[in-house]
C-alpha cells in the first residue's frame, strides 16, 4: 500500500496537521510508503526540519499539491482538508481503482455549505465518532462512512499519582471567538472572583487571532487585571480550560491531559467531547450557566484526588492500529466493482475552486508586496500599518467582487436573516421574531447582523449566527434568506433576491418629520430620492396602531409602494415585556445576563436613562 495525504500545510502547527503527521508516523512503522501534498509552498529547510523534530523517514516525501494525479503507484488518497474534496473527482478520472477517503476535521455546522457535491468522488468518509456519522448521513445522505477519531500516536499515558493542588485555569487556543467562545471563560472568572471571592482564582490565556481586543476589554470591564493574564507563560501546575463551541477531538486538550494535568471542558453544542472522553475523575464537564459552573470548578479544584488514567485516557490507553483500519477499507473497496468516473466539473474548474483563494491566483498587489516586504529601505514602508491595511482593502475587493459572480441568488425557505439597528446591536422588534422563530421554527437557520464582537456574543447566546455587516458572507446569506427582518434600511448593494420576503419593523416612530413630511423642498427631495428605492423593496410594514400607521404612510410615502402590505399587530418587543413582566425567571435571566449576578428582588438597582435617575426593583 502506497499512502498520499492531501492537506493544507502541514509545515505549520495545528490540529489537523498533527493528525496528518501522527497517522505518517504509523504509515512509517509499518514501512508503508507516503507522499505528503501541501497546498502551501515549502522549502528543503522545512522539509529537512521536520523530518528532523518528528523523525520522519525517507519513505515519506513531499510534493505541491498541484502534483496530484501524476503518481500511477498511490492506492490510497486521504484528503484532510473539506474544501478540497473536490479532488477526488480529479484523482478518480485520473485513476478509478485508487481509494479516496475524505477526513472531516470541522464540526459539522461549519462544514462548507456546497460540501454535498463535493461527496461525489469519495469512496469514504471518515467523522471522530458514531453520533457525528448518524447526523452526516442523514444531513447529506451518505454512508460510506469511517469512524474513529484522530491518532494520538505522539502522546503516551502519565503516571498514576496524586495531582498538584492548584487553581490556575489554563486556556491554549486561537483567538476567534465565534468558535473558541473565551469571552464565556472570562465572564465566569469574574463571577467567581468577584461574587464567590474566589480571588486566588487565575486564568492564563495563551494564543493570538482577531479576538484578543475584545477580551482585553473583557478584562478591562470586568475589572480582572490581578486575576487574567495574557500570553505570560503557561503556569507549572494548572488545570486546562476549554469552553470552545464545538472541538471534533482537541489536541489542546488531550495533550494536557497526557502530562497528567486535569481539565474543566464545555462538551461542545454537538456533545462530542464528552462522547469522546467520556466522564473520568480528571474531568469536570460544564454548561454555561455561570451560576452553575461557578459551583462546579470550585468543588472539583478543592477535589484533588489519584487517577486511574489507563480507565482516564482510553483514546491513548487503547490506540487503534490506523494502517490496519486504513488496509481494510481498501480491502473492501478492492471487492466492489468499480463504475466509470465522469468528471462534474472540468479539470481547470476543480483546480480553480482549490487554488483560487489558497495558494495561486494572489492579485498582482500582493505579490508584488511580498517581493519587497524584506527589502531595505522600501521594506518598512510597505510594511507600515497604513500601506497593510490598504494592500488587505484591495485584496478583499477583488476577492469579494470574484465571489459575488459565482454567488446564488437562490433563496432556501429555512434562512432568516435578522438586523437591528445596521447591526450596532441585537435588540428591538427584530430581535424578538428572531426568538419566536427560534423556538417556533427549531430546524432554522438564523443570520443576525453585526458590527463587533460584543454584538457577536450577544447573537451566540441566543444560538443564532453572526455576520459582520457588509462582509461578503453577510451578502451571501442575505442573498439566500427567504425572510429578511429589520428595522432600518437595508445596504444597497445586497439589492432583494427573487422570491425574498422583507419584513421591516421600523425603530420607532414618526413623530418628528422625516423623508417625505420634510419642510425644506430640497432636503426633502434629496431624502425622497435615496430613501425611495430602498422602502419599495419592502413586502411587510409592521404597525402598533392605526395612528403609526398613518403617520408612516406621510412620512415614507407609501402609497408610491402599492404592493406593501401593512400589519397593524403590534410591537413584538412590547408584547415580551407584557407577557413576561411578572415573570421571576425571566427577571433572574435579565439581571444575569447585564449583571453577571444572581437576581435578589430585595435589592434596588438604578439606571440612568437621559439624565433621570429611574429606580427599578427588578
Amino acid at each position: 500500500m502506497k499512502v498520499g495525504i492531501i492537506g493544507f500545510n502541514i509545515f505549520s502547527p495545528g490540529g489537523t496537521s498533527r493528525s496528518n503527521l501522527n497517522v505518517t508516523k504509523e504509515f512509517n512503522q509499518e514501512k508503508v510508503d507516503v507522499v505528503i501534498y501541501n497546498a502551501r509552498p515549502f522549502s528543503a529547510t522545512d522539509i529537512l526540519t521536520l523530518r528532523h523534530q518528528e523523525k520522519l523517514s525517507n519513505r515519506v516525501t513531499f510534493q505541491m499539491i498541484q502534483e496530484i494525479g501524476k503518481d500511477q503507484t498511490i492506492d490510497v488518497y486521504i484528503i484532510t482538508r473539506e474544501t478540497f474534496f473536490v479532488l477526488g473527482q480529479l484523482i478518480k478520472h485520473h485513476f478509478p481503482n485508487a481509494m479516496v477517503i475524505g477526513e472531516i476535521h470541522a464540526p459539522l455546522s461549519l462544514l462548507p455549505e456546497n460540501l454535498a457535491q463535493d461527496l461525489y468522488g469519495l469512496d469514504w468518509v471518515r467523522v471522530a465518532t458514531e453520533s457525528i456519522k448518524k447526523e452526516f448521513q442523514t444531513k447529506y445522505n451518505y454512508s460510506s462512512i469511517l469512524v474513529h477519531h484522530v491518532s494520538t500516536h505522539h502522546l503516551s499515558l502519565p503516571e498514576s499519582k496524586l495531582q498538584n493542588e492548584t487553581s490556575n485555569l489554563y486556556v491554549l487556543s486561537r483567538f476567534e471567538d465565534d468558535v473558541k467562545d473565551i469571552s464565556y471563560a472570562i465572564r465566569l472568572l469574574d463571577y467567581l472572583v468577584h461574587y464567590c471571592d474566589a480571588k486566588h482564582m487565575k486564568l492564563y490565556i495563551e494564543g493570538y487571532g482577531p479576538s484578543e481586543m475584545l477580551y482585553r476589554n473583557l478584562i478591562n470591564d470586568y475589572g480582572l487585571h490581578a486575576n487574567v493574564f495574557f500570553n505570560q507563560g503557561t503556569p507549572v501546575d494548572y488545570i486546562y480550560f476549554s469552553t470552545s463551541r464545538y472541538e471534533t477531538f482537541g489536541y489542546s486538550i488531550i495533550e494536557a491531559l497526557a502530562k497528567g494535568k486535569r481539565a474543566i471542558l464545555y462538551p461542545g453544542e454537538d456533545g462530542v467531547l464528552r462522547e469522546i472522553y467520556g466522564n473520568p475523575n480528571n474531568i469536570q464537564w460544564i454548561s454555561k450557566d455561570v451560576q452553575r459552573d461557578a459551583m462546579r470548578i470550585l468543588r472539583f479544584v478543592d477535589a484533588v484526588q489519584k487517577v486511574n488514567y489507563r480507565q482516564a485516557l482510553a483514546v491513548i490507553a487503547n490506540p487503534r492500529n490506523y494502517v490496519a483500519l486504513y488496509e481494510q477499507a481498501l480491502l473492501q473497496f478492492k471487492k466492489q466493482k468499480q463504475k466509470n468516473w465522469k468528471l462534474l466539473k472540468s479539470e481547470e474548474e476543480i483546480w480553480g475552486s482549490i487554488l483560487a483563494d489558497q495558494v495561486e491566483r494572489i492579485p498582482l498587489i500582493y505579490k508584488l508586496y511580498n517581493s519587497v516586504k524584506d527589502k531595505p529601505i522600501v521594506g518598512p514602508l510597505v510594511t507600515s500599518a497604513p500601506v497593510k491595511k490598504t494592500v488587505k482593502s484591495v485584496f478583499d475587493f477583488v476577492q469579494e467582487r470574484k465571489n459575488n459572480r459565482k454567488q446564488s441568488l437562490e433563496v432556501q425557505e429555512d434562512i432568516f436573516f435578522i438586523e437591528s439597528f445596521h447591526g450596532k446591536s441585537f435588540s428591538g422588534d427584530p430581535k424578538y421574531i428572531a426568538l419566536w422563530i427560534k423556538k417556533n421554527r427549531p430546524n432554522a437557520k438564523i443570520f443576525v447582523s453585526s458590527v463587533n464582537q460584543l454584538v457577536d456574543m450577544e447573537v451566540r447566546h441566543f444560538g443564532m449566527e453572526s455576520v459582520r455587516l457588509g462582509s461578503l458572507r453577510y451578502q451571501q446569506m442575505f442573498r439566500k434568506s427567504k425572510y429578511v427582518i429589520v428595522n432600518g434600511n437595508t445596504l444597497d448593494k445586497v439589492g432583494k433576491s427573487p422570491n425574498q420576503v422583507i419584513i421591516q419593523t421600523w425603530h420607532g416612530l414618526p413623530l418628528k418629520k422625516m423623508v417625505a413630511d420634510l419642510e425644506d423642498p430640497k432636503h426633502r427631495k434629496q431624502e425622497l430620492t435615496a430613501f425611495l428605492p430602498r422602502m419599495k423593496k419592502w413586502d411587510y410594514l409592521l404597525s402598533s396602531s392605526t395612528f403609526n400607521t398613518k403617520l408612516f404612510t406621510s412620512a415614507f410615502a407609501l402609497s408610491e409602494n402599492p404592493e406593501l402590505k401593512i400589519l397593524e399587530l403590534g410591537a413584538p418587543r412590547n408584547a415580551y415585556l407584557i407577557q413576561n413582566r411578572s415573570s421571576y425567571s425571566e427577571k433572574s435571566r435579565i439581571h444575569m445576563k447585564y449583571f453577571n449576578r444572581p437576581f435578589n428582588p430585595e435589592k434596588k438597582v438604578y439606571f440612568i436613562l437621559s439624565n433621570v435617575a429611574k429606580a427599578s426593583t427588578r
